[in-house]
């Protein structure tokens, strides 16, 4: 099994409202290469954004924004084609690199993205090159069926906006909305609960799983009729039972994607507490989360990092009442 825990990674943000950081996987391969060999070891980049809210454009403002190490510091808000230089810059050093969201790309939008229900920001985040996207409360905004209709494209009208003004037909994302725990009446998962991206280098192979998470209090945030239909089931439960098939398919690390925050100050929400549960399981290795960014990465192995405070591997950490972790 692999035995090196990765470091935390380097926080940048940008937009109103998004967030970008580079998470640096150091990871051994889980097999021995032909030969017996000792097994290799392959740097995987995560780049992780969320809240983008449809701002294809810059809003005009600057933001207080800080790298590892840093002091914050003014920096001028960004808009797609800047997020998009920036991935390309990341992937160019890292070729190991996969891309996620944690929830919001669309809802809340100003009008160069809203007027046409959004399909301009899916349509840039495929360029970008998204690979998998959890969902905040605001994909919900326009209901579960446009949401489906953003995943899974087409002109199917559901709101009192028409769609497919722009592109037609409208092809939908390429990247992966994952649920896992949003179900529909007969039990199934609204989109694809879970996926596994796969690196290869010098015979090392390494799969990273991802599980993508939305706040069972989301009908709370919602209109009634936009989540009709559907429930939103215990965040952790639901990660927990996703855990063995994706060890089955190959993943040796977990990531998940959460549209909450990874951390609490002094006191927290029982939602905050309960979602991070989800992160404090044995195989769950990362958590790329809005808010409050908190990033650990370990491979699959009896190792807990649920918040930044837990920075010795091979122990698990319990949350205490006002949400620290005692490792």
């Amino acid at each position: 099994m692999p035995q090196h825990v990765g470091r935390p990674g380097t926080l940048r943000r940008w937009l109103m409202a998004l967030a970008a950081a580079a998470l640096v996987l150091g990871l051994t391969a889980c097999g021995s290469p032909p030969g017996g060999a000792r097994p290799g070891r392959m740097q995987i980049t995560l780049l992780g954004l969320n809240d983008f809210h449809g701002n294809l454009q810059p809003p005009g403002l600057s933001v207080n924004a800080a790298d590892a190490g840093e002091a914050p510091r003014p920096v001028a808000a960004g808009r797609a084609a800047h997020l998009a230089a920036l991935v390309a810059a990341e992937r160019a050093a890292h070729p190991h690199t996969a891309v996620v969201a944690a929830g919001d790309l669309t809802g809340a939008s100003p009008l160069v993205s809203s007027l046409f229900l959004d399909e301009p920001t899916i349509e840039a985040m495929n360029l970008i090159g998204l690979d998998f996207a959890s969902t905040g409360n605001h994909e919900y905004d326009q209901g579960w069926h446009e949401l489906k209709r953003m995943q899974d494209g087409g002109c199917e009208r559901y709101t009192a906006k028409t769609p497919c003004q722009l592109s037609h037909p409208f092809k939908g994302a390429r990247f992966r909305y994952l649920t896992a725990n949003t179900l529909r009446r007969d039990g199934s998962t609204l989109l694809a609960p879970t996926a596994v991206k796969f690196f290869e280098q010098d015979g090392v192979r390494i799969g990273v799983g991802f599980i993508g998470l939305t706040l069972r209090n989301t009908p709370h945030m919602v209109r009634a009729s936009g989540v009709q239909g559907l429930r939103f089931t215990d965040e952790a439960d639901a990660a927990n039972a996703r855990i063995p098939a994706l060890r089955a398919q190959g993943a040796d690390v977990i990531v998940v994607l959460i549209h909450e925050a990874a951390k609490a100050a002094s006191r927290c929400r029982t939602r905050a507490a309960r979602a991070s549960r989800a992160t404090s399981c044995p195989s769950c290795g990362a958590c790329p989360a809005p808010w409050t960014w908190g990033f650990r990465a370990t491979p699959t192995r009896p190792t807990c990092a649920t918040t930044p405070t837990s920075t010795r591997p091979g122990r698990c950490c319990s949350r205490a009442p006002d949400c620290t972790a005692r490792c």
